[in-house]
């Protein structure tokens, strides 16, 4: 009686979580079928103002990042001529950035145009 009581249980247990999984995915298909009928431009222009989203963010959180260590250089001299966290790793750090911040659009667009 009590293992029957138990199986029942765990047998609740897991139809509960194969539903939530179940509605998840069933809800998750129905949103990229939404997206996949949207029309072309509508949906280029949305990922387009997403990514301009997201390049402003790194742009600022880089921008904190730097300042905060051009802060550290002002209260610990120090570090400035370590290898490890000095000015010249800062340097080719922010330029690194830089450069894939300006070569990442490209390279999506190119990938984009080459699936198409």
């Amino acid at each position: 009686m009590a293992r029957n009581f138990a199986v029942n249980v765990i047998r609740m247990l897991f139809m509960g979580i194969d539903w939530v999984i179940y509605n998840l995915s069933s809800w998750l298909m129905q949103v990229i079928f939404d997206l996949a009928n949207l029309p072309g431009a509508t949906f280029r222009d949305t990922i387009g103002d997403f990514s301009k989203k997201i390049y402003l963010i790194l742009a600022i959180f880089m921008t904190f990042k730097v300042i905060v260590s051009l802060l550290t250089y002002l209260v610990n001299p120090d570090n400035i001529s370590d290898k490890q966290q000095g000015a010249g790793k800062l340097i080719i750090r922010v330029l690194i950035v830089i450069v894939m911040l300006i070569v990442q659009p490209k390279v999506f667009d190119l990938m984009y145009r080459a699936q198409l």
